[in-house]
């Protein structure tokens, strides 16, 4: 159950010492090797926030890394575009096949992006075939523009919605509609596809049930505001690992959640059988 790390640069893409969890591969000796996060776009325009269940709101943890820990790297703050073609190249030069995030401090299908940029980033996953690249958005609507030209080695996820987004909250109904639509988009993708339920805040089994054979992946968290971490009802997870499991979709358990038995699966293949 390994927590977020210190980050190292390594030829050039960043590498989380001890996480970001789900980057990791497990060698067949047991052993685990650390993942990448690649950010040739960097910056985002959602500006998410989370309820907490004491009543304080949480933002994203990339802007506050970006605006405490890599403030020189954000001159112009968080919430702004940044284009980083300088860094296209690294996963070429990283051998050693890897699991790569490609966007941990944006949102590389936001509204905000080019399409250029997108295709060039998907160009090197494509010529980097023997990494495997994982994609997690918030705007799953744009997956679709995309869909016929993403490489078999990029995995595709979206994030269940926030309890706040563009500067204002989404109440449960709206938050449910966009849930429902992130499934329906997944259902459509030809690629291996996942969704991160971080945090499980509410009840989103009987949602997800109606949406078989979207998800080939699920990762689940508790909800997290700095150092302390706010636990999902326990009905919360049964119900949604039984919908999962009866679908056989692995199941990720970040560290963050509390949960016994502990699972960490991943996706047995690169596309959708």
């Amino acid at each position: 159950m390994n927590k977020q790390g210190k980050l190292i640069r390594t030829n050039g893409i960043v590498k989380v010492a001890g996480g970001i969890e789900w980057t990791k591969t497990v060698l067949p000796d047991g052993n685990e090797r650390c993942g990448y996060s690649w950010n040739v776009v960097a910056g985002c325009h959602h500006a998410c926030q989370w309820e907490m269940p004491d009543g304080t709101v949480a933002e994203c943890y990339a802007k506050g890394i970006a605006e405490r820990l890599a403030s020189w790297a954000y001159p112009d703050g968080f919430d702004h575009h940044y284009w980083h073609p300088e860094r296209l190249a690294e996963p070429l030069a990283v051998q050693t096949p890897a699991r790569i995030f490609l966007d941990s401090t944006s949102d590389i299908m936001g509204h905000w992006v080019p399409d250029e940029q997108v295709e060039a980033v998907l160009d090197v996953v494509r010529r980097a075939s023997w990494h495997t690249f994982q994609l997690l958005t918030k705007n799953p609507a744009r997956l679709l523009k995309f869909r016929d030209r993403f490489p078999p080695n990029l995995w595709i996820g979206a994030s269940m919605p926030p309890d706040f987004m563009w500067g204002g909250h989404l109440p449960a109904a709206v938050q449910e509609r966009m849930l429902r639509k992130a499934l329906r988009v997944l259902s459509l993708i030809p690629s291996t596809t996942f969704m991160s339920f971080e945090p499980l805040s509410w009840d989103v089994a009987d949602v997800v049930s109606d949406y078989p054979g979207a998800l080939d992946w699920a990762i689940i968290g508790a909800a997290t505001n700095g150092a302390k971490a706010y636990q999902p009802e326990p009905a919360h997870v049964e119900r949604l690992l039984a919908v999962l499991d009866g679908w056989r979709v692995p199941v990720f358990m970040k560290g963050n959640l509390e949960w016994e038995p502990w699972r960490e699966e991943f996706p047995s293949g690169d596309r959708k059988s």
